[in-house]
């Protein structure tokens, strides 16, 4: 059956509330990038293109975030969401950033250091989920 097909009283997420569905939503989109970025990933097939998605894609997240800070719902769903924010914005974010430039001055081992790096800071941030 396809989802058009689908009553509101039969849609799995009918009752979800919106603040549940972001935050299951930027969980599974952050354990799609540890997938990417952690050990048995070939590091060496990462594309720029693809850290510079990661960058924009995460700081959306960061933004989003801070609009659910607010939120007392979302504190249902996640533990700690400005630890969350913060392993992101600060750390993550930071890894990509800085492993960008150590590629540019020609560091390639530093580059591969920032991407295990931001996905282990990712990893820290998935532990605040209780979805």
């Amino acid at each position: 059956m396809s989802m058009s097909n689908i009553s509101p009283q039969q849609d799995p997420n009918f009752d979800d509330p919106p603040e549940r569905q972001m935050l299951l939503a930027h969980k599974h989109s952050l354990l799609g990038i540890v997938s990417v970025l952690k050990p048995p990933a070939n590091l060496r097939s990462i594309e720029i293109k693809y850290v510079n998605w990661l960058i924009g894609t995460l700081n959306q997240m960061v933004a989003e975030l801070d609009w659910l800070m607010s939120n007392v719902n979302a504190r249902a769903y996640v533990r700690n969401l400005g630890k969350v924010r913060e392993k992101i914005r600060n750390f993550a974010l930071v890894e990509l950033y800085v492993a960008l430039d150590k590629l540019d001055e020609g560091y390639t081992q530093d580059y591969y250091r920032g991407l295990l790096n931001c996905s282990d800071y990712l990893e820290e941030a998935l532990q605040e989920f209780l979805v």
